[in-house]
């Protein structure tokens, strides 16, 4: 009994979440649409209103939406005219609180931190859908295997475990959502540099997912991707049982999203880029 209150209480939550974001979405892409920027819904949203049959699966903590990177100076300044407060940002995005709205708005210009990956923004939007009505709002939805690219990347990027249950579902949600195939899977995370992300992204889902492990098995071989890969899958157990909260340990757990990178030159000019962002950040503060 307790568990099927549980339960529910946490269905409800969802529900809740996806009515309050898409009334931030909606916002946002009506304060934008008389300058012309068209707002792609990201992850949770996308997930929850494109991919699972109800949106009562999967909860959301903010919404985030990207925009072409040429505008995303006018979006940000478009936004916070309308309302929304800037709270956190950086080279690549801003966490914005929408006006009387419980759901931040993160607003990217990028998927992921300058240098890492490519997966530049300019190639998500011509990939897109043609703009789609939203309640007299008009928004563009990624291309499937772009949105699968960019969960193997976040899940590399946000520091998850590979075997995260709520991101392993996702994965496998988007797959038959739009019946992928193996093949293409790999040959779009191949070209966005992704290929050793991928082989720790999909580690463990690949065990229950035959088309995810179809997709690993076609990426083109690396044996060091692969040693890489099982090494910080290896590193992320073994930090999880170490005390938290220490800048060592914030580095060393951010660590393995630089190595999956597809070399470790790209890698080190990844983690490069990133300090000189972190320290353009400070001086702006």
């Amino acid at each position: 009994m307790l568990r099927g209150a549980m339960l529910t209480q946490s269905r409800l939550r969802a529900a809740a979440s996806h009515a309050i974001g898409l009334e931030v979405l909606k916002r946002c892409a009506r304060t934008l649409a008389p300058h012309g920027i068209y707002v792609m819904p990201l992850k949770g949203l996308w997930l929850q209103s494109y991919v699972y049959e109800r949106p009562d699966e999967r909860a959301i903590t903010d919404v985030d939406v990207i925009v072409p990177e040429t505008a995303y100076r006018t979006a940000e300044r478009a936004l916070t005219a309308a309302g929304f407060e800037a709270r956190v940002s950086n080279v690549s995005e801003v966490a914005l609180a929408a006006p009387d709205l419980p759901l931040p708005l993160d607003l990217h210009a990028q998927l992921f931190m300058p240098g890492a990956f490519a997966l530049p923004s300019r190639e998500l939007f011509a990939r897109a859908s043609s703009p789609v009505e939203l309640e007299g709002a008009r928004i563009m939805l990624p291309d499937p295997l772009d949105a699968l690219s960019h969960l193997v990347g976040h899940i590399v990027k946000s520091r998850a475990a590979p075997d995260d249950p709520m991101r392993t579902r996702d994965l496998t949600a988007v797959v038959q959502r739009f019946g992928l195939r193996g093949g293409e899977i790999a040959a779009r995370l191949h070209a966005a540099g992704m290929a050793r992300a991928a082989r720790y992204a999909l580690s463990h889902v690949a065990h229950t997912d035959p088309v995810l492990a179809e997709a690993l098995s076609a990426l083109p071989r690396d044996p060091a991707g692969e040693l890489i890969a099982r090494a910080c899958a290896r590193a992320h157990t073994a930090l999880e049982a170490t005390p938290r909260g220490s800048r060592l340990h914030r580095a060393t757990r951010a660590l393995p999203g630089f190595l999956l990178e597809r070399s470790l030159p790209v890698a080190a000019r990844s983690l490069l880029l990133r300090a000189v962002s972190l320290s353009a950040d400070r001086s702006h503060t």
